[in-house]
């Protein structure tokens, strides 16, 4: 969709950057940022990555467990959302990365073990060329086209990124925005520049 330029990556609209918003799963006490949007499941990947909060990098969202598979599914509703588990082994035409998979196995971006899988019925079904999964409004997982980026036709979702933070603040909602040259800011508060501000952590 965008060839090969990491700068050329989509930009949000209007309602995307109001609707991207963290929440802190209270159970693993990381951070994860809905954005709402129309990317590839390889241009999220990069878009996630380009993220940070209180110091720790931004990814494509894993699932270690049902329960963590329950918050990711019903954060801001429940429609499809790309998640970070792939079987590509392809080089990316946007950063030159070569994803971590075998065809048929799948695998996390942060290479975590996979521990827990949720796939709908007769799915992964590989049809046409898939190897991004997605998590459906229902909860289940869908194996999916990962992007022309990665040798596969464009299929445009919105993503979860997750931030595997140790922070004990609860900064409630937390805005971002992605803007055309593909990386984040904050919308209205700047998390690292409250931590520089504040290293006690006092809210």
């Amino acid at each position: 969709m965008n060839g090969g330029d990491p700068t050329s990556l989509p930009a949000a609209d209007s309602t995307q950057a109001q609707n991207s918003l963290s929440r802190i799963n209270p159970t693993n006490g990381h951070y994860y940022d809905l954005v709402r949007g129309d990317a590839t499941w390889d241009e999220a990947r990069v878009l996630a990555a380009q993220g940070g909060v209180g110091g720790a990098q931004g990814h494509l969202a894993t699932i270690a467990n049902a329960t963590e598979n329950s918050f990711v599914r019903t954060l801001e509703g429940n429609f499809d959302k790309w998640i970070g588990l792939t079987d590509s082994d392809q080089t990316s035409t946007i950063d030159g990365a070569t994803m971590p998979g075998t065809e048929g196995t799948f695998v996390w971006l942060t290479g975590e073990p996979v521990s827990y899988l949720n796939w709908g019925g007769g799915e992964p079904n590989n049809s046409g060329g898939e190897d991004a999964a997605h998590i459906r409004g229902d909860g289940m997982w869908n194996d999916h086209r990962a992007g022309s980026t990665l040798g596969q036709t464009d299929l445009g979702l919105s993503f979860v990124v997750e931030y595997d933070s140790g922070l004990r603040w609860d900064l409630g909602t937390f805005a971002f925005r992605v803007v055309t040259n593909g990386t984040f800011f904050a919308a209205a508060n700047d998390v690292e520049a409250f931590l520089d501000a504040n290293p006690g952590g006092d809210m």
